[in-house]
């Protein structure tokens, strides 16, 4: 299994940039922020391509598939 910080097995390019750039937010975020919405949209957006599912996009990027999803 990868660390925090290390890209899943698996994980595709596009999926990478993206998580890339929620793991940057992270490493800087305050306690309790919310997510940024051009990052929402990003991650929205790779769920509406269609090529991955939301339940294993939302593992990759480690956020609450459900609220992807909607």
């Amino acid at each position: 299994m990868a660390r925090r910080n290390e890209t899943p097995p698996g994980c595709p390019p596009d999926v990478r940039r993206v998580r890339d750039q929620f793991e940057d937010w992270r490493r800087d975020k305050r306690s309790r922020e919310r997510i940024p919405e051009r990052l929402w949209r990003s991650a929205v957006g790779l769920c509406q391509a269609g090529e991955y599912c939301a339940y294993r996009i939302a593992r990759w990027l480690r956020v609450n598939d459900a609220a992807l999803q909607d």
